[in-house]
């Protein structure tokens, strides 16, 4: 992190059931890094929403943004940008870029 200028972090509304229903189907569905996904594997839609609510979301609220906030007192950084991974590219595009603008311009020479 030290050696980091800026973060963009993706994440999805914690108390919007709509956000987090859409976020774990996606994440149910795909295969990652080679692995099969979770339906390929043959894991019911019913036992994954039981490991996404009970230690997927929880760990990420408290170890993955959680984190980021604790290293800033309380609050995201000014060179972190928090995009919404469920919302139109385009717009966490630029937003991106403004961070990676505002974090060059924040280096010093």
């Amino acid at each position: 992190r030290v050696r980091c200028d800026a973060f963009v972090i993706l994440s999805a509304d914690a108390d919007d059931e709509g956000a987090q229903r859409t976020l774990w189907q996606r994440k149910y569905r795909r295969s990652h890094l080679g692995k099969k996904s979770y339906l390929e594997r043959g894991v019911s839609e019913a036992q994954y929403k039981v490991y996404w609510d009970s230690y997927v979301q929880p760990s990420w609220v408290s170890h993955g943004l959680g984190r980021m906030k604790r290293k800033e007192h309380g609050r995201l950084s000014p060179l972190t940008v928090c995009l919404d991974c469920l919302a139109d590219l385009d717009g966490n595009v630029v937003a991106m870029q403004e961070l990676l603008l505002a974090a060059d311009e924040a280096r010093p020479m």
